[in-house]
């Protein structure tokens, strides 16, 4: 029972971070934005997420350490409850 209840805390840490990390994302270049100087001349640089992700084992190392923190954390959690 404590593997499927730290299984399952995993799974929601990656349904929670789905939402947090571009709300984080998102203040944080909001206030960079404010913060930074408007002088800036020159094109916009554009960044393709969909490539990032096929090109690119970060986002798979994200995904495993967010799901392992969250099993471990509650493993943790109930091994000394029982």
């Amino acid at each position: 029972m404590v593997y499927l209840k730290s299984f399952l805390a995993g799974i929601v840490a990656l349904i929670l971070s789905v939402f947090l990390i571009p709300i984080g994302l998102g203040i944080f270049f909001t206030v960079g934005r404010i913060l930074r100087p408007t002088a800036m001349t020159g094109g916009e640089i554009g960044w393709d997420l969909r490539s990032f992700f096929a090109t690119s084992i970060i986002p798979w190392i994200v995904v495993i350490t967010i799901f392992c923190l969250g099993f471990y954390w509650e493993f943790r959690r109930a091994s000394r409850a029982s």
